[in-house]
């Protein structure tokens, strides 16, 4: 029978209904009493899986990072070198249109041009992957300028009886840059 039930029909008892309800107020308190036994906070066993999950986290997170690092320093250099082969182009040429008299062949690092009034050596560093120029006259520095090349390729300069030419092997790509330019006529005169 339920308590409602039961308290309609002895509706003179008073009692059993104040008994009904300190049976359900020491119940609520025993609950508060046994939450307040038990201490506030985490399990070992769930700060140890939060721990685990967080330290899964960070370590997926730098290896994302340097990889993302990597590729934006790669990508980084292949703009620069893509940029500097061209700037290397244009003042190979100039400099090869006033030098005479280069003998024929492979060219060995560093290579010397020699001019009328200067000459310019170009350098490889292969630890660095730069091809440095460096123009002087009268014992001067005239003119410096650094070329940064791709990671692994292997400049190579020759020289024939008319041009001069730079060849930059592409490592991953199975591919080259060429450069030529004009030696200058040993006839005619500056």
């Amino acid at each position: 029978m339920t308590e409602d039930a039961r308290l309609a029909a002895y509706p003179n008892h008073r009692g059993v209904a104040q008994w009904n309800y300190a049976t359900r107020a020491r119940q609520s308190h025993v609950t508060q009493l046994q939450s307040a036994f038990r201490p506030a906070g985490y399990t070992l066993v769930e700060t140890l899986v939060t721990l685990s999950l967080l330290s899964t986290l960070a370590i997926a997170s730098v290896s994302i990072i340097n990889t993302l690092t990597k590729d934006g320093i790669e990508s980084a250099r292949g703009r620069q070198s893509r940029r500097d082969i061209q700037r290397l182009a244009s003042t190979l040429r100039k400099d090869s249109a006033r030098t005479a008299g280069l003998a024929p062949g492979n060219l060995d690092w560093p290579v010397t041009l020699t001019h009328a009034a200067s000459k310019t050596i170009y350098d490889w560093s292969e630890s660095e992957d730069i091809l440095s120029l460096t123009e002087t006259a009268e014992q001067k520095t005239v003119r410096q300028e650094r070329f940064v090349l791709p990671e692994g390729s292997a400049p190579q300069m020759t020289a024939s009886a008319t041009r001069l030419t730079l060849r930059v092997n592409l490592p991953n790509e199975n591919n080259s840059w060429i450069i030529e330019g004009n030696l200058k006529d040993e006839d005619v005169k500056e």
